[in-house]
């Protein structure tokens, strides 16, 4: 799954396609976000994922349409018809490799980012269980 915000700052959020993994696929609901899946068989759905995130290609092409002057907004439709180059299929297998590869270790830095949170949190004795509030002391 691809994800791309359909609102915010241009230079910004707005366009900035991602590759949902492991913790944003399926859990990401917004009406801002479009959710691309790519059924096409010609495209190696990784290799779409990475031509949508380039800066130089696909960055373009997803904000060429944007309207609204304060917050751009882009047409999910419009989105939809971007041109994405047919490469050879080992082309884009080998940059689908990349992607994967990135996207498994982004998962993996999350798992344990988030046990270092769990570790330091049991340590302050702040747990998700805690029901009273907690305050930090003032750091001089």
């Amino acid at each position: 799954m691809i994800l791309i915000p359909c609102s915010g700052a241009f230079g910004g959020i707005v366009g900035r396609a991602v590759r949902a993994g492991r913790r944003l696929h399926g859990e990401v609901v917004t009406q801002h976000v479009l959710r691309v899946k790519v059924d096409d068989p010609d495209f190696v759905p990784d290799y779409v994922s990475a031509f949508l995130s380039s800066l130089p290609y696909g960055y373009p092409l997803l904000t060429a349409f944007r309207y609204g002057k304060d917050v751009p907004e882009l047409e999910p439709n419009a989105i939809g018809e971007t041109p994405i180059p047919l490469l050879p299929r080992p082309v884009q297998e080998s940059v689908a490799k990349d992607i994967s590869a990135a996207t498994e270790c982004l998962d993996k830095s999350n798992d344990i980012e988030d046990k270092a949170q769990g570790e330091l949190l049991r340590s302050l004795k702040w747990t998700e269980s805690t029901e009273e509030a907690h305050t930090l002391a003032p750091v001089n």
